[in-house]
């Protein structure tokens, strides 16, 4: 067979065949797609009811929108048959109906141009078979019901569903003529400012925050990664958005269920502003922890902000069984602060055991926060480098840090003398410093020690 000369684009029939599987054929699935196209038609609200028929369960959804013109485009897959304004907001995929794909439906509208109801009836075997399905006259005087024959793993918590679909979705629903609650998307945020067609909220401690999904399209919640920032130690903060679409056309869905955010240029200049936002929020509180590097990044977008807060959390000695977190107790700015680096435990204990002797009498010793290093009051504290243990018994001396062990034969017991070595370091001097360990402490001192050096 020669090879053609050209080729054109073109969808076969067996992926119309395959279409029912567009959707995961769930309950919320149906639902959000049912809520859109109704929302889309002009309507103001929308009934769900459930009722028994003949030992069936029915699902409908009702609307008071413009109902649908043309029969025939509700199974063409692909076009979506709205007008310019909303294929321009909101990108409509023309498939959603087919999340009922499977389920045996019944129809039933208003047609705007023809002054007439319609009804049609699809099999649940008929949605990609391309068998006729035959239009009746219908009773309805204005919107659109559609009735759905529920299969049995719809029944189990579908109020639920009903009622979460409804919770961030703009019209009013009412599910057996109860009128469901609602409420805003950004409810509870401290700061609220429209960017990019959307409304973006700032919260400081957003209870959601597991499940992330911070983006609300129209009543459809998306997981989408947005800026977060979180403060250091003392306030924990986690800094995040939510994003509200109301008019953002260049922000786009995967399409036909729209669970995830396309990454495109638009939804980049959208997390820029969003982070933006975010830091000014943060800029209206009295003061804050950031990051250094967060802090930069707030000027990068505009945003001026004081230096952190100064203070560190006092510096606790870590044990061999202990993982503490760091003290949330700070040091007032005007106090002196001594930066103590990780350490073992078993040096972290030997210098608790010097603590407030000289030459660290009058300075509080204080955790390293490296994500803090660049700001002027932090690169100007002293901090303490190579720390060592020189250990005095019986006229021989033995020096024991991280990287030189202890004799493998020594033993517990007293000790003539053990004393801390360290360096201090400043942005213009580096000294050498030695304190002497409590004698009623040598004992345990190098029993710590000679227990850390031989812990398996």
């Amino acid at each position: 067979m020669p090879l053609p000369t050209t080729i054109h684009s073109a969808v076969s029939p067996d992926a119309i065949r395959r279409a029912s599987r567009l959707f995961s054929g769930d309950s919320r699935d149906c639902l959000h797609e049912m809520f859109q196209n109704a929302r889309r038609a002009g309507a103001t609200c929308i009934a769900v009811d459930l009722t028994e028929q003949e030992g069936r369960s029915l699902l409908h959804i009702r609307d008071d929108g413009c109902g649908i013109d043309d029969p025939a485009a509700l199974l063409m897959l692909g076009h979506s048959g709205w007008g310019d304004d909303i294929a321009r907001s909101e990108d409509p995929a023309g498939m959603g109906m087919f999340s009922l794909a499977g389920r045996a439906v019944e129809i039933q509208s208003f047609s705007p141009s023809a002054g007439t109801a319609w009804k049609v009836q699809i099999p649940a075997d008929a949605w990609d078979s391309g068998a006729p399905l035959a239009i009746a006259p219908a009773m309805i005087g204005w919107g659109t019901l559609i009735s759905i024959e529920l299969p049995p793993d719809w029944k189990q918590g579908l109020s639920a569903v009903v009622a979460d679909a409804a919770r961030h979705y703009p019209l009013p629903v009412t599910l057996n003529e109860t009128l469901l609650p609602r409420e805003d998307f950004l409810k509870d945020a401290m700061f609220v400012e429209n960017a990019c067609g959307c409304r973006i909220g700032v919260y400081d401690r957003d209870p959601d925050w597991p499940r992330d999904q911070r983006i609300n399209f129209y009543g459809h919640r998306v997981k989408c990664a947005l800026p977060t920032v979180r403060e250091e130690k003392d306030s924990g903060s986690l800094w995040t958005v939510r994003i509200d679409i109301m008019d953002a056309p260049e922000i786009h869905m995967v399409l036909p269920a729209r669970k995830e955010v396309i990454d495109n240029a638009a939804l980049k200049a959208l997390r820029d502003a969003a982070e933006q936002i975010l830091y000014k929020a943060i800029a209206t509180r009295p003061d804050h922890r950031l990051p250094f590097t967060a802090w930069q990044r707030a000027c990068e977008l505009g945003v001026t902000l004081p230096q952190a807060r100064s203070g560190l959390a006092i510096w606790r000695p870590q044990t061999a069984d202990d993982c503490h977190g760091r003290s949330s107790c700070m040091m007032a700015p005007e106090g002196a602060m001594l930066i103590v680096p990780a350490l073992e435990p078993d040096i972290a204990q030997a210098l608790a055991l010097a603590r407030g002797k000289p030459p660290i009498e009058d300075v509080q010793l204080v955790e390293a926060e490296d994500a803090l290093q660049g700001y002027a009051w932090y690169d100007t504290l002293p901090v303490i480098r190579d720390i060592s243990l020189r250990i005095d018994r019986e006229g021989s001396v033995h020096r024991y840090d991280d990287d030189m062990c202890l004799p493998a034969d020594f033993a517990c017991g007293l000790v003539d003398r053990i004393v801390i070595e360290l360096t201090v370091v400043k942005p213009v001097a580096r000294t050498r410093h030695t304190a002497s360990i409590p004698s009623k402490s040598r004992r345990s001192s190098a029993a710590m020690a000679v227990g850390i050096l031989r812990r398996p």
